[in-house]
């Protein structure tokens, strides 16, 4: 009984990823095939088409005649297991999600983004906005200070040190000091006092 719900299972992953790459297929069509989000398609369609291998070795693995689960393995995998290509098509993927556009703008379509920055998720939007746009910025202090024109090391006295000596304009310098607080918001984790930390162990 065990064996035959594990084979159900498997199968029943497979169902479900022919299903996901179909609705993938159909987004793709209905969005009028645009050439920008081919890198999406193209690591939407491996990663499903990878899980249906994945779960076709499970089935196989449960299988409850051996010979013919060898047998079939040959013929579906011949000498080996598919193994996942996603490295490239996630890099792209990866610098799509990165940037504003109308790849993303597609990918995120009635998704809730608050504009509120006090909310993780419109913060983690705004830092995204705020972080592109201050790259100029930053490769510049980067390049002042290798240059030996700044001694500071951490950011905000960078930046402090940076509109004193006339390097960046006083509005440039709060641009950076919100691009700063904002990617702090983002990045920052529960922290617990050591006194709390040995309470919860006692």
């Amino acid at each position: 009984m065990k064996r035959r719900e594990k084979l159900s299972g498997r199968l029943g992953d497979v169902l479900s990823q022919l299903y996901l790459c179909s609705a993938v297929l159909k987004k793709f069509e209905d969005d009028g095939r645009p050439e920008e989000d081919l890198p999406l398609l193209h690591w939407a369609m491996e990663d499903g088409l990878f899980r249906i291998q994945a779960a076709f070795d499970g089935v196989l693995q449960n299988f409850p005649n051996r010979f013919f689960a060898l047998l079939m393995r040959a013929l579906i995998f011949r000498w080996a297991m598919p193994q996942a290509a996603l490295g490239r098509a996630g890099t792209s993927v990866s610098s799509l999600m990165m940037k504003p556009g109308a790849a993303r703008d597609r990918l995120t379509v009635g998704m809730y983004l608050p504009k509120d920055e006090a909310d993780a998720l419109g913060a983690l939007e705004a830092a995204l906005v705020s972080t592109l746009a201050c790259e100029p910025l930053q490769a510049e202090l980067e390049k002042t200070r290798k240059a030996g024109k700044l001694k500071a090391r951490e950011e905000m006295q960078l930046i402090t040190e940076a509109r004193e000596k006339g390097i960046i304009s006083p509005e440039q310098a709060l641009q950076l000091q919100r691009d700063y607080m904002l990617r702090r918001k983002v990045i920052m984790v529960d922290d617990f006092a050591p006194e709390q930390m040995r309470a919860n162990q006692g």
